[in-house]
């Protein structure tokens, strides 16, 4: 079901890729950012914590789009950007992060066609 879902949304993208290079599709952003959606966007992060099975391998840190975790002391440490794409709770192999209780126990979901590597080189050169 899922690839399903993901070779459609493949099929979207490319058309609306298409379109753009071919000047009939607009390239439609919105102008706001994720500051001005929420409020007290420093606040978000404020419930994502590493439990004890954190091995300290750092992929959050890595993976995190915003670059909002750091490392100290060997422990993810949310830096107040969060933007809530839970990537560092759905890819951290010991499956150690969490969102206060709200996510604890669930399952967790990787894109299969999204490798960890990939998310952990975007924005390396930036």
């Amino acid at each position: 079901k899922s690839a399903k879902t993901l070779d459609k949304a493949d099929e979207r993208l490319r058309g609306f890729a298409v379109g753009i290079a071919e000047g009939v599709q607009a390239v439609r952003t919105l102008p706001l950012t994720a500051k001005s959606l929420y409020k007290n966007i420093e606040k978000l992060d404020a419930g994502f914590a590493a439990g004890g099975g954190c091995t300290g391998c750092g992929l959050c840190q890595k993976i995190c789009p915003v670059k909002n975790i750091r490392l100290e002391n060997g422990r993810p440490k949310w830096l107040g950007q969060c933007e809530r794409c839970v990537a560092c709770i759905s890819w951290c192999p010991s499956k150690a992060i969490d969102y206060g209780s709200k996510t604890q126990e669930r399952r967790r979901y990787r894109n299969p066609r999204v490798k960890a590597e990939d998310l952990a080189s975007r924005g390396q050169d930036e």
